[in-house]
């Protein structure tokens, strides 16, 4: 789980010309997990650390929100249940998770970048380029000392793919994103992780 003795940054990527969505996701320059999309139509991805199954994530049906529930692949009973992550609205980009007896929020802005929020302290912040070529991408993310793996890796899988909630262009293979389009909350551009 989460932890360590220094500020942390997690980068995750796409694979290129994957038919389904493929991320790698590393943290302080090493392979942490992999994720693949299982299924086209709904959202649902199966998390790897090496060869064992540590994260399912599945998009719910709904008309109105987003939600998505994910599971932790642990026999410990603190992970019996699925987590829920829900949208807090249709127009403003604000998604809120109850794991482990905290709550997070995810939060969209304007200039393609993220933040997230444990118990309304802000504990990461995402970031990413404009341009991706040939269908790369990469996300940036760097969070306080005691962050939590599997969130991190929940929402560094939700906020990568094509149709979270990002306004984006396609031109050949160059991808133009410009991030959400309303905020709930506005980047806060003094914040450093601890």
């Amino acid at each position: 789980m989460g932890g360590g003795s220094k500020v942390m940054e997690f980068r995750v990527f796409r694979k290129t010309f994957s038919l389904l969505e493929e991320f790698l996701i590393y943290k302080s320059g090493k392979e942490l997990y992999r994720a693949k999309q299982e299924g086209f139509f709904l959202k649902n991805f199966r998390v790897l650390s090496g060869k064992r199954h540590v994260i399912s994530i599945f998009q719910n049906i709904s008309i109105y929100v987003s939600r998505y529930t994910f599971y932790i692949q642990d026999e410990s009973p603190e992970f019996a249940r699925g987590f829920k992550i829900i949208s807090k609205g249709i127009l403003k980009k604000h998604f809120q998770c109850y794991f482990l007896e905290n709550k997070y929020d995810l939060y969209i802005h304007t200039a393609l970048a993220y933040s997230i929020f444990k118990n309304d302290i802000q504990i990461a912040e995402i970031k990413k380029t404009e341009i991706d070529s040939f269908g790369e991408n990469e996300y940036i993310a760097k969070c306080n000392s005691d962050v939590d793996n599997y969130i991190m890796a929940v929402f560094l899988i939700l906020i990568n793919y094509k149709g979270f909630y990002k306004l984006s262009f396609f031109y050949g293979l160059v991808n133009i994103s410009l991030g959400g389009v309303f905020e709930s909350k506005k980047v806060n551009k003094d914040w450093n992780p601890q």
